[in-house]
């Protein structure tokens, strides 16, 4: 049965004209200017216009509950879950208060996920702030955190990088790349897990990079680079040559002429007949170091780069550079990575954010006892600080379902062959706890786009990281695929031209997933939202029907678990303006008032379904995009479905079911329970009242435009 099935032969849904008919001839002429006979028969044609809207208000949509037809089994406190974030430093201590974890356990969740936000912000994570620096006497180097549990951790933080690459970040994104700082004592230096030296590949098979995007497309003649220690014995000048950026699926990395070159350290100064282009990438194939002399052997592997220039002689045969230089972001060319070499310093820790520490996760009462599925670093830590992590939580006792490896690692323009490889580290510091936990990853942070700017084939991402692990005999460690749902980016839309379409591009971005790579791996959805961006949605009605809609199309898909992102009090955000709106359950500027996300968890956690047990979707024969269908089957047998109106147009529903039972509670939550004042950041219920139930006589059902309406069966 396919996810939208036609509608029946003389059923439709009513869809109320968006644009109410306008006081003028077809000649757009004032009607009044006409005769009386014929402002008569405008009359009588708009009395027959009337008479045929509510005949076509009263068709109904047939939807025929199919209870022999078990779509999915599935358990409630395992399919349906939260996540908790990282947030500014002090919050924690409010969102873990007892009021409001007594607010979020209200909605009903059971099963969580911990994020990790130290991760998107390119930094080392000091999950425990007792640990050891490998450069103990000047509190520098690579960390890592104490194993064992001494006294609470409430807190932990993330520690700046000051051997950063990237330019941006997907956190507070306040930090920026020292290849174009204009400081020649700072310097890139990638990862050294990625060496040889640690069991990778050569260079030669999977070389690191740097890509600069210099904005637009300019002329190139010359290229300087000054390296750092180790620098690059073997590397190439390239650029891109494309309709766009490199991220585009068409278009091609090209050498430089005469671009292949060996160097010694020092300033490497290129010079090549001019040519266009607007990215420039530093292709890293060999590495060689100047000193022997390093205390820790990471410090002396990789590849160190200080600065970067591009350009071409003027015509006054000066040197005119097109990338900007500055120790901000804003202010500087982009620059991306291929990775980051963990190591950094005491003085580099930021305390703007603040991770929410284990003990008080897990001592909050929030997760009931239930198994976490946990977090770890990848692309800017260590195997030894994620196995110290994983014997912490041993020794602690606290239940862990899993470990998800990195946070959106497609996001940050890692590779799937140096997230493979890191992945593969990391897994095995975990085994030496867990020997049998699941991990997987890598949390995508889209599932839509490749990125060819990597010097690979042209498979997708996800197959070449499958491939990958499969290449090494590593496919059991990986026993689910992870990614983020926030399908739409135009916060600024109607969302009644969104909405409908959410189950359709899930279940596109499924099949997908499934043809590149994913095949028959188990997935899990571990962030959904209406959007990654603040939008007003969010805080009313469409934003609880997406919420509902996600976490049982995930099931109908054949997902294997869902996690709601926003369950912590958080306030209003602007992000693109005009928009303001917020992933949450809770608004805390109003003593934490329960927004429409909030009942919508709820009907799904205590109405809808049992806390526990075996469930089954069942079948649902005559859903549209307006309107969605989920019939399940409690463990006592009863049956519940919940119907969801996607557009704000009213429609009417006839339910049947193949036993012709027909006695119900209604459960209806729809503009006459809420509606929301938009006052940008003042914004706020004007009326917020909870669910409200009733008993349903009769098959036919009225349902309010923007809706959910949950029906139970009384027996």
């Amino acid at each position: 049965m396919s996810l939208f099935m036609e509608q029946r032969p003389g059923t439709s849904v009513t869809i109320l004209p968006k644009n109410p008919p306008q006081d003028r001839s077809a000649f757009g002429l004032p009607l009044r200017v006409y005769a009386s006979s014929f402002a008569r028969c405008i009359l009588i044609c708009m009395l027959v216009a009337l008479f045929l809207l509510c005949a076509a208000q009263n068709q109904q949509l047939i939807l025929t509950i199919n209870e022999d037809q078990v779509v999915r089994r599935f358990d409630p406190s395992l399919a349906f879950g939260a996540g908790l974030d990282g947030h500014e430093r002090g919050e924690n201590a409010l969102i873990f208060s007892p009021k409001a974890v007594a607010s979020m356990k209200a909605a009903g969740f059971q099963r969580f996920t911990y994020r990790l936000r130290t991760e998107l912000a390119g930094e080392a994570w000091h999950w425990n702030p007792r640990g050891i620096w490998s450069d103990s006497q000047r509190n520098q180097g690579y960390w890592t955190s104490d194993s064992k549990p001494q006294r609470a951790i409430n807190a932990s933080f993330g520690y700046r990088l000051p051997r950063r690459g990237n330019t941006i970040d997907q956190a507070n994104n306040d930090d920026y790349s020292r290849i174009n700082d204009d400081d020649t004592r700072t310097f890139w230096k990638s990862n050294p897990y990625l060496d040889p030296t640690f069991g990778g590949e050569s260079y030669s098979s999977r070389p690191q990079w740097v890509v600069l995007d210099l904005g637009n497309p300019k002329p190139i003649a010359n290229i300087r680079i000054a390296w750092g220690d180790p620098y690059a014995a073997s590397f190439e000048l390239q650029y891109w040559n494309g309709p766009s950026d490199p991220y585009d699926e068409t278009g091609n990395w090209f050498t430089f002429p005469s671009g292949r070159l060996s160097g010694s350290g020092g300033t490497t100064a290129y010079h090549c007949p001019a040519l266009k282009a607007q990215f420039v990438r530093v292709l890293l194939k060999a590495s060689r170091s100047a000193s022997r002399n390093y205390n820790d052997k990471r410090d002396g592997i990789g590849f160190a780069i200080r600065e970067i220039w591009i350009g071409h002689l003027d015509s006054n045969g000066g040197f005119e550079d097109w990338v900007d230089h500055a120790k901000n972001h804003d202010n500087q060319s982009l620059v991306y990575v291929s990775s980051t070499d963990p190591w950094h310093r005491q003085r580099d820790i930021d305390t703007k954010i603040e991770q929410p520490g284990f003990d008080r996760f897990f001592r909050s009462s929030l997760t009931k006892g239930h198994p976490t599925l946990m977090s770890t670093s990848a692309l800017y830590d260590t195997p030894e600080n994620v196995a110290a992590q994983a014997q912490w939580l041993k020794a602690r006792h606290y239940p862990v379902a899993g470990f998800e490896i990195g946070e959106e690692s497609d996001g940050q323009v890692v590779s799937a062959e140096n997230y493979a490889a890191l992945y593969i580290r990391m897994a095995d510091s975990i085994r030496h706890s867990f020997p049998n936990v699941e991990i997987g990853g890598p949390s995508f942070q889209t599932v839509s786009l490749d990125f060819k700017m990597f010097p690979c084939t042209d498979d997708p991402w996800l197959a070449r990281f499958v491939k990958y692990l499969r290449d090494r005999k590593r496919l059991a460690d990986y026993a689910f695929c992870s990614f983020e749902w926030y399908p739409f980016d135009d916060v600024n839309q109607n969302p009644d031209q969104q909405l409908p379409l959410g189950p359709g591009l899930l279940a596109a971005s499924v099949n997908r997933m499934k043809q590149v790579g994913m095949g028959d791996i188990p997935w899990i959805v571990t962030e959904y939202g209406f959007s990654s961006y603040g939008a007003e949605a969010e805080v009313d009605l469409p934003g609880a029907i997406f919420n509902m809609d996600c976490a049982l199309t995930t099931l109908r898909l054949g997902g294997r678990a869902s996690f709601l992102y926003g369950l912590e009090p958080n306030e209003l955000i602007e992000e693109k303006p005009p928009a303001f709106g917020n992933n949450m359950l809770f608004l805390k500027d109003l003593g934490n008032a329960r927004l429409p996300t909030f009942y919508s968890a709820w009907l799904l956690n205590t109405v809808l379904c049992a806390a526990q047990g075996t469930h089954s979707l069942l079948g649902c024969e005559g859903e549209t995009e307006q309107i969605g269908c989920y019939p399940i089957r409690r463990p006592d047998g009863s049956i519940e479905v919940a119907l969801l109106n996607r557009l704000p147009q009213p429609a009417v529903v006839a339910l049947r079911r193949t036993t012709n039972k027909a006695n119900w509670d209604r459960w209806e939550y729809s503009p006459n329970q809420y509606r929301w004042h938009a006052d940008k950041d003042d914004g706020r219920p004007s009326l917020n009242s909870p669910p409200k139930r009733t008993s349903l006589r009769g098959n036919d059902l009225h349902l309010p435009g923007y809706s959910i309406t949950v029906l139970t069966e009384r027996r």
